[in-house]
């Protein structure tokens, strides 16, 4: 069983980060679904820096004759903070309705 965070403890409601490490374990076990629901940003990193290793290796290992690697964009940075800040909100206005999303889905 996992213990809540200090600020759940503290005020009863979800920190940014709540579900992210049970996230991780999900996808890590192959339940990308389960992961999503828990954190979505676990699975965009996966994604998006995934995909970024890959390119970034056959573009330095084709000595740069396959120009496939992902390039940094502050876009993708963007992106992921409105994961969180989306994650962190929904989960905490279920929470005010009475829905607790780790918890249903943990």
């Amino acid at each position: 069983n996992q213990r809540p965070c200090m600020l759940q403890r503290m005020t009863g409601f979800y920190c940014p980060g709540c579900g992210g490490t049970r996230a991780v374990v999900s996808l890590l076990h192959g339940r990308p679904i389960k992961s999503l629901l828990l954190h979505p940003f676990v699975i965009y990193v996966a994604v998006v820096g995934g995909w970024f290793m890959i390119s970034q290796t056959v573009q330095r290992l084709s000595g740069g004759k396959l120009p496939i690697g992902m390039k940094y964009r502050e876009l993708y940075l963007w992106i992921a903070l409105a994961l969180v800040v989306a994650n962190f909100l929904v989960k905490n206005i279920l929470l005010l309705c009475g829905v607790d999303v780790i918890g249903l889905v943990a």
